[in-house]
């Protein structure tokens, strides 16, 4: 038995008389792990028999702030309790905690509250009492995924236990397990214990599964309307030469599927341990992280409850990404040697395969930035070659997309802005159509937020808040005016991932952040990550992609990997020039609006510019749209 799923208790304690007084005394010991940036403790809850305790009847002994209790140095509280079964205290953890110390009935025990991550927000520690008459009562949470198997066991089997009652409580319903018997504990076993409890409506719930069945419909009879217009079957690869499109797609899939296989399921941090289950629980948002990244892990949990289903979605957008592009550039006239080369160029590009497989925001937040410009690129092309077209349904697919774009990371905001500048600045539709189009993006973000807020659903629409106010305070023409050089400076080395400076995120950090037990246990989100073993399903595969992957860190292997700082210097050149390089100018327009105001910000981190990372690598293939295909005039509107 894993000691994650299991939970142990010690009823030793008994009331000081028979009017279940109990003495109780909490505080700080004055000392703290080396580690620690404070000696401070706080504590958030007492409970009592399952009942709130007032901490402000204790504030004389420490400070009360907000429904807390916090001590300083060796300050202490001593008081007296009734209570039966059950006293729970809860303390704050972090970086900046100290060490407490509680006793209950002349009991001392210390326990060190520092944690480095503070996702893990408490601790909690439960005194179990014994009654009079030797008897006492327990109880647990039990999580939120199916318990197949529920065992009740003495840790004293000489010593018989009498289990008179064994009960299951869930909103409005509870479950007696022994059904009215009173056995003898030595071991006991459930099975399926949580099938009565199972939900099978929640109105939030039920509202996403329409909203969900409608967008899956939509994109389902598209999907046929463009296959059926193909004609007959063959068409669909071989006509117009679209095998060209069918081979880049089946060879991303394979080389990126290969990956996937070294790494099964994926690779998980504790941001994104976070937001599956934020996406997972019914209305649950955490707008620390965008709730759009949370709206579309909800989607695709709804395809498949596993986690795994983000890498293989990823691995599947990148890849049509990449052919569809690439296949529009065949069209227009590129050299099929000059479009082997860079889509092999993308293809064995280490951090994408790696990154496909990470549950970030910023991948899908890469993914459309990039396919935006690709987008405009060829909007601006259909502009000029007169057979620009516009139909409600891709109007309504790029007002979703816009509006995906500006929410799915804080730092979209600034494309709110941009994208209507570029749709206006590159002639595509009208000056009224464009402003409407800004009007619908920015009622339709601020219906969801103002509609959450309200709501109640999340504390984290303050973070966001706050993120706007940090942009608008520091960003000044003066200041950016004085800092230019500066920010240049800087923007030639947000990609060097082998810098010194601070610490960035690499991928080998996460491997075991899926298995690490305690820290899912301090953190409360146990209830929807059940025990797996931390297996290797390809050990083989997995060896040679790791020797891969660590040899992509060194020279010369890095500038053409993690640090292509050739292409970070010739992005902005190549902007300047866009009377020559019109197209490449869409690209550079959308990475640099995007990059520099968080370098100008010191926002600094290699994965935060991984949308500039992938917009980089498709550099190659919009500078030669300008020079081989310039004068070319090939109308698809496909």
């Amino acid at each position: 038995m894993n000691t994650y799923e299991q939970r142990v208790f010690r009823p030793a304690f008994q009331p000081l008389d028979e009017q279940y007084n109990n003495r109780v005394t909490i505080g700080a010991t004055g000392r703290m792990l080396s580690a620690s940036l404070s000696r401070q403790v706080v504590c958030t809850a007492i409970v009592i028999d399952g009942e709130p305790f007032d901490l402000k009847k204790l504030k004389e002994y420490g400070t009360y702030s907000n429904g807390e209790l916090h001590f300083n140095g060796e300050q202490q509280a001593s008081f007296t309790v009734r209570a039966k079964s059950h006293i729970g205290f809860r303390f704050r953890t972090n970086n900046h905690s100290g060490i407490a110390f509680v006793a209950v009935n002349g009991a001392v025990k210390e326990h060190d509250l520092y944690i480095a991550n503070e996702a893990a927000k408490f601790k909690q520690f439960d005194y179990w009492l014994l009654g009079p008459d030797g008897s006492f009562s327990v109880e647990m949470p039990l999580p939120r995924y199916p318990v197949h198997e529920l065992e009740i066991l003495s840790g004293y089997p000489e010593k018989p236990v009498q289990l008179i009652a064994a009960e299951i409580h869930g909103k409005e319903k509870v479950i007696d397990l022994l059904e009215g018997q009173q056995p003898l504990l030595g071991k006991i076993r459930f099975r399926d214990v949580l099938q009565g409890m199972r939900s099978f409506f929640h109105p939030v719930q039920f509202c996403w599964q329409i909203l969900f069945a409608l967008l899956s419909a939509w994109l389902l009879v598209s999907l046929i309307q463009r296959v059926y217009k193909t004609g007959e079957l063959r068409n669909l690869f071989f006509a117009e030469k679209r095998y060209v499109f069918w081979v880049m797609f089946g060879s991303g899939i394979a080389v990126f599927g290969t990956w996937l296989a070294a790494f099964w399921p994926g690779v998980m941090s504790v941001d994104s341990l976070k937001i599956w289950r934020a996406a997972v629980l019914p209305d649950v948002f955490t707008n620390d992280h965008p709730f759009m990244n949370v709206i579309l892990y909800k989607y695709l949990y709804h395809i498949w409850n596993d986690p795994a289903v983000v890498p293989v979605v990823q691995i599947l957008l990148v890849v049509l990404l990449m052919s569809w592009f690439g296949f529009w550039l065949y069209q227009q006239g590129m050299p099929g040697m000059v479009l082997a080369f860079w889509f092999l160029f993308i293809l064995c590009s280490v951090p994408i395969a790696l990154y496909n497989l990470m549950l970030w925001k910023d991948i899908p937040f890469a993914l459309l930035v990039v396919f935006w410009a690709c987008l405009l690129t060829k909007l601006y092309r259909e502009r000029r070659q007169g057979c620009l077209q516009w139909t409600w349904q891709r109007i309504f697919s790029l007002v979703l997309l816009g509006l995906s774009l500006v929410l799915i990371r804080h730092n979209g905001l600034v494309y709110l802005v941009v994208l209507p500048l570029l749709f206006l600045v590159l002639g595509l539709v009208p000056v009224k159509k464009v402003l409407t189009g800004f009007v619908a993006l920015l009622l339709a973000g601020g219906v969801v937020f103002i509609g959450l807020h309200l709501a109640g659903k999340t504390a984290g629409t303050g973070f966001f808040s706050q993120k706007i106010r940090n942009y608008t305070g520091q960003l000044s023409l003066e200041g950016m005016a004085k800092d230019a050089s500066w920010t240049m400076q800087k923007y030639m080395g947000v990609l060097n991932i082998n810098q010194k400076e601070q610490k960035w995120d690499k991928f080998h950090y996460y491997f075991h952040d899926r298995y690490a037990w305690r820290f899912l246990q301090h953190s409360g989100w146990w209830d929807v990550y059940p025990y797996k073993k931390d297996t290797v399903q390809f050990p083989r595969l997995r060896k040679v992609a790791m020797q891969i992957y660590k040899k992509s860190y060194q020279e010369p292997w890095v500038r053409f990997s993690w640090n292509p700082v050739w292409l970070l210097g010739l992005l902005p050149i190549l902007t300047l020039l866009f009377w020559w390089f019109p197209h490449t100018a869409i690209l550079g327009t959308m990475l640099l609006a995007g990059s520099l105001p968080l370098v100008y910000l010191r926002i600094f981190n290699w994965r935060y510019y991984y949308f500039l990372y992938v917009g980089l690598l498709f550099l190659p293939a919009f500078a030669s749209l300008d020079l081989c295909c310039r004068k070319k005039v090939v109308c698809v509107t496909k």
